[in-house]
């Protein structure tokens, strides 16, 4: 069990009780889980409402414009 003897190490070095050690690191990974999950909605509903970027839809240019080509 050297793990279980690090784990009572470490919470020896910080003063804290193993059960408050592991409560805080507990609490950590569920708050940092909703952090994703809210960062993640975030994302999705920017992506929904992005203004648009493009040219509307009508290409305004022809293949040969685009491609120049010298003869």
């Amino acid at each position: 069990m050297e793990l279980l003897k690090n784990f009572r190490v470490m919470a020896a070095t910080r003063n804290v009780s193993m059960s408050s050690l592991m409560e805080g690191a507990i609490l950590k990974m569920v708050l940092d889980e909703d952090d994703s999950d809210a960062r993640t909605k975030r994302m999705v509903e920017r992506m929904r409402n992005a203004p648009g970027r493009g040219i509307g839809g009508k290409i305004t240019w022809t293949r040969e414009e685009t491609y120049d080509r010298v003869r």
